[in-house]
């Protein structure tokens, strides 16, 4: 599925760069596209030189070396899900009859969040977020299953509490959209509800670090503090509540060996040779 924009929903987000297309820059596209495949190859070779450690003995493992293997994960996740997104926005742009579709943005710039609001709302896997608003927040909001087109009459916001339990609901639908993508992965609930964790508790966290913290402190911190707090919440979250079960179950050792498996594909054999010889996982050469 390609995020295709509305164009008659243009401007309506005016806060969110949902809007924005990717085709208003195609030379970005594709750099940007190969950019990624670069960092998802280059996370890759690392991850498979200390996947057995990672693997097998996570938990006897320094916090150290915990973090950069997690750390090598987020930036394959983004790598991955950015690319699958890209390329069908670059097949779009090369056909002549959808040269003029207009792709929404996928991610802005995840590592420059200055809040966990700017990170989900306007930097995080945008799409997503975008069907996230629209199918759970804006119902709760406008108490409408039916998207209202007319503006919000000045003077007239929606009170807080109603915007606060819209907020935790769809956190909530996320964590239960994840565990189920999970348990198909699995065939089995046996994460123990720890994605359902990440993604609910994610509303609290915003009230308490975004409404109290930084509206509080905000106008004396520099950005890049508050860039650092917020992807500093975020891992320690993941680290907690992400990570630990899906090691557990084995998955980051097979995305691992199936993206290697694709490069192999990809890349010439002298070159996959001298890039995964000597690694821990080094029977993908073979």
């Amino acid at each position: 599925m390609i995020p295709v924009l509305d164009d008659d929903d243009k401007g309506r987000r005016t806060n969110a760069r949902q809007h924005e297309s990717l085709s208003d820059h195609p030379r970005g596209l594709v750099v940007g596209l190969v950019g990624k495949v670069v960092a998802l190859l280059v996370v890759t070779v690392i991850l498979c030189r200390i996947d057995g450690l990672y693997t097998d003995y996570y938990n006897d493992l320094p916090l150290y070396m915990q973090c950069v293997c997690e750390i090598c994960d987020c930036i394959g996740l983004y790598a991955f899900i950015s690319i699958i997104m890209q390329a069908g926005s670059v097949v779009l742009q090369c056909l002549p009859a959808t040269t003029s579709m207009r792709v929404a943005v996928d991610f802005d710039k995840p590592w420059e969040s200055t809040s966990l609001t700017d990170f989900w709302s306007r930097r995080w896997n945008l799409n997503t977020g975008y069907s996230l608003r629209y199918l759970v927040y804006d119902v709760i909001v406008e108490q409408s299953l039916v998207k209202k087109r007319q503006k919000t009459p000045a003077g007239e916001a929606p009170p807080r509490m109603r915007r606060m339990i819209a907020m935790m609901a769809a956190f909530a639908v996320s964590g239960m959209m994840h565990e189920m993508f999970l348990a198909y992965l699995r065939y089995s609930l046996s994460s123990h509800g720890m994605w359902m964790a990440f993604f609910t508790i994610q509303g609290p966290c915003i009230l308490l670090f975004d409404y109290h913290c930084l509206k509080g402190y905000g106008g004396r911190m520099h950005p890049s503090i508050k860039r650092v707090a917020t992807l500093t919440i975020l891992f320690g979250l993941a680290h907690v509540l992400f990570f630990p079960d899906i090691v557990r179950m084995g998955i980051p050792r097979e995305v691992h060996d199936n993206v290697s498996q694709v490069f192999r594909l990809l890349l010439p054999n002298s070159i996959f040779s001298a890039l995964y010889t000597g690694t821990i996982r080094s029977s993908i050469v073979d």
